[in-house]
């Protein structure tokens, strides 16, 4: 009870609420200390244990892998906490590319997550072990799906070489919603040029969309000698795009009902880790982080009753 409430809430928070609602006096130390010990037994489960994995390799459906930062205070400064979601689900609802905001796409049928504080070589590491405890091999069936930051991709190269990545769509639209600024000005303008775009990468698949659609529009902008921001701006995104044209295939991936977003992952670090870890404004222990961490992906594993049954 301790650590459920410790890793749900800051330690003297869990004290005060397990005195209310139980009657049970501990400290928030007291409170600290289990759920440090607890947590390492939980980042070794989750690391090491078959069991962590079970449920995925059983479950049905697509094989997904998502990853993303956070950031956390330490006792060393602001460091980044990265996390790793290897999940299966099960085909959404096809759709063409006019109605892809109507589709229902199902959760996630089982998933298992990893996070703490390491470099991204550390995280190839993790996605390396879960993907061999998976029995998914070189990746071949398994979507990437992750923003643009370079290291999830390396290590994806390196460990899913055979993998099918998607460039999340909602860090394209931010970036067409930022050139659209540039070019229209704020406001409607704008995000109906980030809207056309949009359905243009959509209807016309990457490279034909970048080469007839939007190199002419760098082109035109070019010419114009009073356009040089616009021309600036036109050409970021371009070679934003065109770096990642082997992962925009949304068309394809919306027929066959899968997903073209990585807020499964986006949404551990903001509404689990961020949440639990940022609470109160701590300054964590880097190990103690980690410890914590792993407690939190227990939950948002759905592992947490496995895990205490294994600990029993």
């Amino acid at each position: 009870m301790a650590v459920l409430a410790g890793s749900r809430m800051s330690f003297d928070e869990a004290s005060d609420h397990l005195r209310a609602l139980c009657g049970i006096v501990v400290s928030d130390q007291t409170i600290r200390r289990a759920c440090d010990a607890v947590g390492q037994k939980a980042k070794a489960y989750l690391e090491e244990d078959a069991a962590a994995v079970e449920p995925v390799a059983r479950a049905v459906g697509q094989c997904e892998c998502t990853m993303d930062g956070a950031k956390v205070n330490t006792i060393e400064g602001w460091r980044e906490i990265r996390g790793v979601v290897m999940a299966k689900r099960e085909a959404g609802e096809a759709r063409g590319v006019r109605h892809w905001k109507k589709r229902k796409l199902p959760d996630p049928s089982a998933r298992v997550v990893w996070a703490g504080i390491a470099d991204h070589q550390a995280v190839g590491q993790q996605v390396k072990g879960l993907a061999g405890r998976l029995g998914w091999g070189r990746g071949r069936g398994v979507s990437v799906l992750g923003d643009g930051i370079g290291w999830i991709w390396g290590q994806c190269r390196e460990h899913l070489p055979e993998h099918e990545g998607c460039l999340d769509l909602w860090h394209v639209m931010e970036h067409l919603h930022a050139a659209g600024r540039v070019l229209q000005g704020p406001g409607d303008e704008a995000r109906r040029w980030a809207e056309r775009q949009r359905a243009g990468l959509f209807r016309y698949g990457a490279r034909t969309y970048l080469l007839k659609h939007l190199l002419p529009q760098v082109k035109a902008a070019r010419r114009d000698d009073a356009a040089g921001e616009s021309a600036q701006a036109l050409r970021s995104l371009l070679m934003y795009l065109w770096k990642h044209r082997g992962r925009l295939g949304y068309r394809d991936r919306l027929r066959r009902g899968l997903p073209i977003g990585s807020g499964q992952i986006e949404g551990i670090c903001k509404n689990t880790l961020n949440r639990r870890l940022r609470k109160n404004n701590p300054r964590w222990r880097p190990e103690r982080a980690n410890h914590m961490a792993a407690l939190c992906c227990l939950h948002t594993s759905n592992q947490w009753d496995r895990f205490w049954s294994q600990a029993a």
